[in-house]
């Protein structure tokens, strides 16, 4: 199934190729494999959006998401 991913700021040296990346992903797929497959390093994605709502690492894509994610944001 296909997906759609967005790599944010410091996170975008992961990204394989343009943004937005489309993906090819298996049935069952989560959104941390789609990150651990990315090469993104465990913790780095501190916000993680699945069609624009908080998603958890552990749930699972289905055909036409999209993925966004941040790395952690701070400012003064």
């Amino acid at each position: 199934m296909k997906i759609e991913v967005q790599l944010f700021a410091s996170l975008m040296q992961y990204m394989p190729g343009q943004t937005p990346y489309m993906m090819e992903v298996a049935e069952g797929t989560t959104v941390g494999a789609v990150l651990v497959n990315l090469k993104v390093p465990v913790g780095l994605a501190k916000l993680i959006f699945r069609n624009g709502v908080h998603a958890r690492e552990e749930d699972v894509l289905r055909e036409g998401d999209r993925v966004a994610a941040f790395p952690p944001i701070a400012g003064g």
